[in-house]
C-alpha cells in the first residue's frame, strides 16, 4: 500500500511539472493548470496521507509527502478543494508537525517546558511558524485596509489570525514610495524626519518591542523582523482579547472617554507610562487608530484598564519635526483631557530609576545587537535628547503635565527648553 502511494505521490509530482511547462510561453493561452482532475486527485492524496503518514518511516517517502503539500497544494485554486485539504490539516495536529518540522520542534518544546506557554519570544516565534506554514500552503492573508504601510493579518490554516505583517519598503505600493520617496522633500512630512534605508520601518517594529520590553511596561504586542516566502517584513502578534473587557482601538472610545469628568490613578498611571514611553521612542504616527485600550463600560462611564500600542514603522526620528504636516499625528494624546493631568509621584520615579542616559544606551545597544546597526549616530542622539527633557521635567517640575510635551517637539522648542535649564 505503501509503495503504490509513492508511485502514485511521484506520478502526481510528474503530472505538475508537465502542468506548470504547458503553461508557460505562448502555450499558455491554451492550456490550464491546474485542472479539476489534478485537484482532485491532490485532495484525494492528502486524504489519504492523512490516514497512512504514521506508517511512513522511509525519509524519501516522507519528503515525497512534504513535497506534495508544499509545492502542488499551494497552487490550487477550486476554494470548495482547498478548504477540505485544510480542514483535513486543522483537524490533525500531529498530521502538521510530520509536514512541518519547525512547527513540531516548537510544539515540542512547549510540551517540555511549560513556562515557554506564556513566553512572549517563543509565542511569537510558534505564531510566525504558523502563519509561515499557511503562507507556504497557499493560504491568504486579509488586507489591514488601513494607512499606507502595506499592513497584512496573516491567518492559520484555520482561518484564525496569528498576526500583522508589514513588507519592507522595496515591496511595498508604488504610492507609499512616491509618499516616503519624492514627496517626503516637497512636502517635509513624516518621511522627512527618518532614517531612509529599506528596512527602517520594519526594523523600527522590532526595536520598539525591545525597548517596551526592557522596560517591563508589556505595552507592545510581540514583534519581529522575519520572512515569508522570501519577502522580508514585521510580524506582530494580534493584540489580546482581555476576558471580562472591551479591546478597542481608542479612536471608538475617544468621545465618550473625552467627557469623563475624573480619572482614576490607575487610568492616570497607565496613560502616563504610555506617554513616557510615546516620548522615548520619538514616534511620529501616534493618532487614536494606533493604540488599543481594554476597558469596561458601566453606563456611560468608561474606564480604562491596559493600553496597547501598535505601528511604529515611524519611530526613532533622526531630526526633529519641523512641519505642521510632520507633526499632525505625534503623541496625538496631548489633545485628550487626561493628559493635563500633573505628572504623578511614580512617573517620575520610573523616570528617574529606569530613563538614566546609561541605562537607555543600554537598550540602544541590545537593539543595534539584535538588529545590526539599526540606531544611526543621529537618531541616537535624538533619542538621548529625549531622555534629558524627561528627566529634567520629572526632576524640577511638581506641576508638569503631558499635554505639555506638545510644545517640545520641534529642534527649536527642545533646543529653547534646554536652554534655560
Amino acid at each position: 500500500m505503501i509503495t503504490d502511494l509513492c508511485d502514485r505521490l511521484d506520478q502526481h509530482y510528474k503530472d505538475y511539472q508537465l502542468g506548470t511547462q504547458r503553461t508557460t510561453g505562448w502555450m499558455g493561452w491554451f492550456c490550464t493548470f491546474p485542472d479539476k482532475i489534478f485537484e482532485a486527485k491532490t485532495r484525494d492524496l492528502v486524504y489519504e496521507i492523512s490516514l497512512s503518514y504514521h506508517g511512513l518511516k522511509d525519509p524519501k517517502t516522507q519528503e515525497k509527502v512534504r513535497r506534495l503539500f508544499l509545492e502542488t497544494v499551494h497552487i490550487l485554486v477550486n476554494k470548495s478543494i482547498k478548504d477540505e485539504v485544510y480542514s483535513t490539516l486543522t483537524q490533525d495536529k500531529n498530521l502538521q508537525n510530520f509536514i512541518d518540522r519547525n512547527i513540531a520542534r516548537l510544539r515540542r518544546q512547549k510540551a517540555e517546558n511549560p513556562l515557554l506557554v506564556t513566553d512572549p519570544i517563543h509565542r511569537l516565534d510558534r505564531r510566525i511558524a504558523k502563519a509561515r506554514f499557511a503562507v507556504e500552503l497557499g493560504f491568504s492573508g486579509e488586507s489591514a485596509r488601513t494607512g499606507m504601510s502595506g499592513a497584512t493579518f496573516l491567518k492559520g490554516i484555520n482561518g484564525k489570525r496569528l498576526g500583522v505583517f508589514k513588507v519592507s519598503d522595496e515591496h511595498q505600493s508604488y504610492w507609499k514610495k512616491f509618499h516616503d520617496g519624492a514627496l517626503r522633500h516637497v512636502l517635509h512630512n513624516q518621511p522627512y524626519f527618518l532614517e531612509t534605508k529599506s528596512k527602517t520601518g520594519i526594523q523600527a517594529e522590532e526595536a520598539v518591542f525591545i525597548f517596551s520590553e526592557t522596560l517591563g511596561l508589556d505595552l507592545v504586542p510581540p514583534t519581529k523582523v522575519t520572512q515569508f516566502r522570501h519577502v522580508e517584513g514585521s510580524f506582530q502578534l494580534m493584540v489580546p482579547q482581555v476576558e471580562g473587557f472591551c479591546v478597542e482601538e481608542f479612536k471608538k472610545i475617544r468621545n465618550l472617554y473625552q467627557t469623563k469628568s475624573r480619572y482614576t490613578s490607575e487610568e492616570i498611571q497607565l496613560f502616563q507610562y504610555f506617554a513616557v514611553f510615546d516620548v522615548l521612542i520619538g514616534n511620529l504616527d501616534r493618532h487614536d487608530r494606533n493604540w488599543f485600550v481594554a476597558y469596561k463600560k458601566e453606563g456611560s462611564r468608561i474606564t480604562i484598564y491596559k493600553i496597547f500600542a501598535i505601528d511604529h514603522d515611524r519611530c526613532f526620528i533622526r531630526q526633529n519635526p519641523s512641519s505642521i504636516l510632520a507633526m499632525r499625528s505625534q503623541y496625538a494624546w496631548r489633545d485628550c483631557s487626561i493628559s493635563r493631568e500633573p505628572m504623578t509621584h511614580e512617573t517620575k520615579r520610573f523616570i528617574q530609576n529606569n530613563l538614566q542616559q546609561e541605562q537607555v544606551k543600554k537598550v540602544v545597544e541590545t537593539v543595534n545587537k539584535e538588529i545590526m546597526g539599526f540606531f544611526t549616530r543621529r537618531s541616537m542622539e535624538r533619542t538621548y535628547q529625549r531622555v534629558k527633557v524627561l528627566q529634567i521635567l520629572a526632576e524640577n517640575s511638581d506641576s508638569v503635565t503631558f499635554d505639555s510635551f506638545g510644545t517640545l517637539r520641534s529642534d527649536r522648542e527642545i533646543e529653547v527648553f534646554l536652554s534655560h535649564c
